[in-house]
């Protein structure tokens, strides 16, 4: 009987390793789903930040073009009289 004493020692202590090995991929599991939203919230809010230099971009080119018009027609007459 010793023999299926120690084969029930081996099996519980087993059974522990596997629990604990459980509990820890739990725990990792865990962690790397917050590491997955603490990534999406940043990715998300660099997108937000390139979509508004975009914006700021688009306004500045707009400006330009603008300012750029206005100035040939303020020259255009002069320059076709000559």
């Amino acid at each position: 009987m010793s023999g299926h004493r120690s084969t029930h020692a081996y099996e519980a202590w087993a059974e522990e390793r596997v629990a604990e090995m459980n509990a820890a991929i739990e725990s990792l599991s865990a962690a790397a789903r917050n590491l997955e939203a603490e990534a999406k919230a940043k990715g998300d809010h660099l997108i937000i930040e390139l979509k508004e230099g975009r914006e700021r971009f688009r306004s500045a080119v707009a400006a330009q073009a603008e300012a750029g018009r206005a100035a040939w027609k303020s020259v255009a007459p002069e320059l076709e009289s000559q």
